[in-house]
Order: C-alpha cells, then sequence, then structure tokens
C-alpha cells in the first residue's frame, strides 16, 4: 500500500509513502480538496533525520485507527522542512505564538486556506486522536471558534513580520558589536562551555564572531570561552570519537549524550570554525577534528558526482543512536590487552556509561601529539571504527540542498586554506562546478534541491546568498577568477529576485511563493468555514515540551 507520497523526491516524505494515512505532498491539490469538502487541513512537518518524527510516524501514522480518523474528517500534507524553509518558517512562527516554543515533528491544524488555528510537536498515539476527536467535534459544533483563532495568530504573525521590517541601523558600529558581546556574555557557561542549560547547541557562527572579537579587541574571557567550547564538544558525545563529524546537538549540559543525527549544514559550519581554531591556536587537536570529519564527509555524505548529502539519521536497526553506542564486554573482546588503556581514554563504564548497559565513547583529554599513547589511541580507533563499519548504517538522506553544499563547499576551502591539503580544494570545487553547471537555469536562477539526477524547486535566498560567499572562498582559495565572477552574477541575481528597497532587506523567497506558503487568504479578509450553529467547546491543551529529550542515566 502507498500514498501520493511515494512520487514525491524528498527521501523524508517517502519515508512516509506507506502510511495508511491519506498523505498529501503540499500543493494547491490538498486545500483545494480542503476547501470543497470543508475539512481542516493537517500539515505535519519534518526531516528524515529527527528522531521524534520516526517515533511519532511508528506509534501514530503507521496506526490504522489514528490513520482513519485522520482520512474521514481531515486532509493531511507532509512537509520536508529541508525542501520546503519558507513553509516550515511560517508556521514554526504560528508555533510559537501558540505554545511560546517550537521544535519537530511539527504539527498544524489549519483553515482551508492554510491559516493555523492550533498546533504542536510529538503527539503519542492515544494523545493524536484525543486532539482530532475534540477538533472534529469542535469544527461540527462551532467552526467560528476555530476562524478566530486562526485570525488572532494570523494577525501575531504580521505584527512579527512588521516589527522585523523596522528601519535599523544602516552602519554597524563597534558599539553594537559590544552590546551583542555583552549580552552574550550573559549565557556563557564558563564550567561546560556553550550557552548555558541544556540542551547543548554548538552554534558555530556565534563561537565564529566570538573568536573574531577576541582577537580584534583582546577579550581574553571570550578567547577562553570558545576555547572551552571548543574543547568540550571535541571531547563529548556529541562528536563522533571513532568517526568524525558531529551530531545536531546535546541533550544534557555536558556535551555528552547527543540525538545522535548528523546533518551537513553543522559539520560544514564546525569544520570551518575548527580550520580557523587551528591556524589561530595552533593546538594540533583542532587540525584532528577538521581532517576527521573532512574525512567523515567524503566517506558518508558525498554523491559519486560529487555533491553532498544532507543527513544521516539518529536511527539504525529501529534504535537511537545503535550504530554508535557499544557493551563493555564488546569492547573487550574486540581490544583484547589494550581494553583497560582504551577504557580509561573513552570513560568506558564511568562518564561513558548509559542505561541499559551502553557506552558512548568520550575523550575529555587527548593524548599528547607524537606521544606513544596518542598512537596507541589512534591503532584503538582504527580498530573499533572497523567493527563499527559492519554494523547497519544510519540511514542517509541522499538530497543535496545548494545552501547546504555552499557551507560546504566553504568549509573545504577553510580545512585547504588551514592544512593544505589539495583534496580539499577539489571537492570544494567539483561541488561548486556541479552546482553551477546543474543546478542553474538559462536565466541565471538557482534550484535549491538535488536528487536523482535532476534539480528541483525554485532557489531561495539563502542558496544564492551561502554559494556567492562559497565561490568568494574558492576564488581566494584557488586564484580562479571564475568563481568570483560567478558571485558578483548571483548577487546581481538574489538583488533581482530577493531585494526590498523599500525596506532595505532581503526576503527568503520570491514573492509568489510567499503568498502561496502563508495561506491564500487576502490581508484582512475574515477566512470561514461554513458555519453551523452549535455551542463552544474549549479547544484541548498542548503539550508541555517540545521535541521531547531522551531520558538516559549515567
Amino acid at each position: 500500500m502507498s500514498n501520493r507520497l511515494i512520487h514525491e523526491p524528498s527521501p523524508y516524505l517517502r519515508q512516509h509513502a506507506h502510511n495508511p494515512v491519506d498523505w498529501y505532498p503540499w500543493g494547491d491539490e490538498a486545500r483545494e480538496r480542503a476547501a470543497a469538502e470543508n475539512k481542516i487541513l493537517i500539515i505535519s512537518i519534518g526531516y528524515s533525520s529527527c528522531h521524534w518524527c520516526h517515533v511519532m510516524e511508528r506509534e501514530t501514522f503507521e496506526d490504522q485507527d489514528a490513520a482513519a480518523l485522520m482520512n474521514e474528517s481531515f486532509i493531511s500534507i507532509k512537509v520536508d522542512r529541508e525542501e520546503r524553509p519558507d513553509i516550515d518558517a511560517h508556521y514554526m512562527n504560528a508555533l510559537q505564538l501558540i505554545t511560546g516554543q517550537g521544535g519537530w515533528p511539527l504539527n498544524i491544524f489549519a483553515l482551508p486556506d492554510g491559516r493555523a488555528f492550533y498546533g504542536g510537536t510529538y503527539f503519542p498515539r492515544d494523545r493524536w486522536i484525543s486532539l482530532l476527536t475534540a477538533l472534529r467535534d469542535q469544527h461540527r459544533t462551532d467552526p467560528g471558534r476555530l476562524v478566530e483563532y486562526a485570525l488572532r495568530i494570523a494577525e501575531g504573525i504580521g505584527d512579527f513580520k512588521k516589527n522585523l521590517l523596522e528601519p535599523s541601523l544602516n552602519v554597524l558600529e563597534t558599539r553594537s558589536l559590544e552590546k551583542a558581546v555583552e549580552e552574550g556574555r550573559r549565557l556563557f557557561d564558563l564550567k561546560r562551555g556553550g550557552a548555558k542549560g541544556a540542551p547543548k547547541f554548538p552554534m558555530p557562527v556565534w563561537l565564529r564572531f566570538l573568536m573574531a572579537w577576541s582577537r580584534l579587541k583582546g577579550d581574553g574571557e571570550a578567547r577562553d570561552f570558545v576555547l572551552l567550547t571548543l574543547d568540550r564538544m571535541a571531547g563529548g558525545g556529541i562528536y563522533d570519537q571513532l568517526g568524525g563529524g558531529f551530531s545536531r546537538y546535546s541533550v544534557d549540559p555536558d556535551w555528552k549524550l547527543p540525538h545522535f543525527e548528523k546533518m551537513l549544514y553543522d559539520n560544514a559550519q564546525l569544520i570551518s570554525l575548527y580550520a580557523d581554531a587551528w591556524k589561530w591556536t595552533g593546538k594540533r587537536r583542532y587540525a584532528r577534528i577538521v581532517e576527521q570529519s573532512m574525512a567523515f564527509v567524503g566517506e558518508f555524505m558525498t554523491s559519486p558526482e560529487g555533491f553532498f548529502y544532507s543527513a544521516l539519521d539518529a536511527d539504525s536497526e529501529g534504535e537511537e543512536g545503535r550504530y554508535y553506542l557499544w557493551r563493555e564486554e564488546e569492547l573487550k573482546q574486540i581490544l583484547k590487552e589494550d581494553f583497560d588503556f582504551a577504557a580509561r581514554q573513552y570513560c568506558i563504564g564511568e562518564e561513558g556509561l548509559l542505561e541499559k548497559g551502553q557506552n558512548i565513547l568520550l575523550l575529555p583529554q587527548a593524548p599528547s601529539e607524537g606521544s606513544q599513547d596518542e598512537r596507541t589511541l589512534e591503532k584503538i580507533r582504527r580498530l573499533l571504527k572497523g567493527h563499527r563499519s559492519k554494523r547497519s548504517t544510519p540511514g542517509l538522506d541522499d538530497k543535496a540542498l545548494i545552501s547546504w553544499n555552499a557551507l560546504m563547499i566553504k568549509a573545504c576551502a577553510d580545512a585547504y586554506d588551514a592544512l593544505g591539503r589539495k583534496e580539499y580544494l577539489r571537492a570544494g570545487r567539483r561541488a561548486a562546478d556541479l552546482i553551477l553547471r546543474e543546478c542553474r537555469k538559462d536565466d541565471g536562477t538557482l534550484y535549491h534541491a538535488w536528487r536523482e539526477g535532476r534539480p528541483y524547486i525554485d532557489g531561495f535566498f539563502e542558496d544564492y546568498a551561502y554559494m556567492a560567499g562559497a565561490l568568494i572562498s574558492l576564488f581566494q582559495s584557488s586564484g580562479q577568477t571564475v568563481y568570483l565572477e560567478e558571485a558578483v552574477k548571483l548577487t546581481d541575481k538574489s538583488i533581482e529576485l530577493f531585494y526590498d528597497p523599500d525596506h532595505s532587506v532581503f526576503f527568503q523567497h520570491l514573492r509568489r511563493r510567499r503568498l502561496s506558503a502563508e495561506g491564500s487568504g487576502a490581508e484582512g479578509q475574515r477566512p470561514s468555514f461554513t458555519q453551523r450553529s452549535g455551542g463552544s467547546q474549549s479547544l484541548p491543551s498542548l503539550p508541555s515540551d517540545g521535541e521531547e529529550p531522551l531520558r538516559r542515566s549515567g
């Protein structure tokens, strides 16, 4: 059994192609049917490597009773947030107005014209069925109440956008940067690095800014904070100590336990960050992070043509993190006389111990460069990596996004500049040449995505901006002026397509796509369901949390 999603290029949508839910991809067909049949839209947004998206699919969207209720009383749409960042951003704004927080899976309930009136993130099966039943009954008895919710949320989104368009400083002044540093300093976790609390995200843009600031102003506290964060991330479970590459974030404050998905955009920016840190400090561990992470991208996230894939899943064989975790007895059998040394280095049975006897490998202190301990640990790393390669690998999202590829192209140039390895520059140039040849139309406009031998979806501003930046980096690294010339062309095209001179801002997407993403109702017009008489029923409460963290004990 399959639904309409079987024909979509997105790996995430195809993951749902065999659900009993009568899914539609985003488009006019679903909204027109909802209007014709007077039904609520369910707009469910996620991405292929999202752990809680998988959980909700298994628990809820594969359940026959939940699917029957969705099919009978609703029109259901699945959206890949990576393919359509415009749709995701719009409905994330709506969710944050409703709940004060966000996350994925992002599940929105909307009028047939797309205006949201209710939403949440992860719902277990029973709660989902209860919610759908309440909304169905509300729609039957008092649809005007849902319309009022939609109007209030649309008004809130409108106010948010107006605030964004308010005039701002035309010149970036030093005092503005000082204020940003002062405000950010309140968030410094001076014990563990990163921002205080949990979950912890790497936030490479913030760290690169602080790195530049500390060099510019001689700010010792900012320098110490950046280096602390780099060291703690490099030694934590968020970093794959065997194969290189970073997971998306850590659910705890110690960088220990990640959600195990690996995203191209994170790793690209972190490669650039650690390359800069190596040039800044000369600390060999940072160069090793760059080398191992570049090897990871080359092994797992590079297509035969030379594009860079989007993501590796958190799950394998139906379990999150299975590919990366180890039992102590397994390690003893593999390492034999080297086990005790590995246990000390990787904190096996100590800080690295999780629930059910599983260990995540940590490396809080790397051995000294050139030491016997370093050679022994490298032998152990290669041995364990070889054994791990026999496991079922996490699922791969093999679409190439132009914006994320551009970040990785820049990372290739940055890694080459730092370490001088020509294969890094070749990989970046190969990807850039492919994009300019295969993912650009005759009129100079870019596509957003590529998969299965063809480009698709018109490009967003991020595709143009990141690609222009990547081409400038390639020009600086290679000296080939053609890359600078192509960067100028893309910059000119982005100004033509996305710049709003009235407000001096660039929009993320084209005007025609803005309307389709935000609902077709005219501004100020009252959307409506067919009105029926009846009493009022309160909507059920939303979940108190967004994407729920895994709860493991050490």
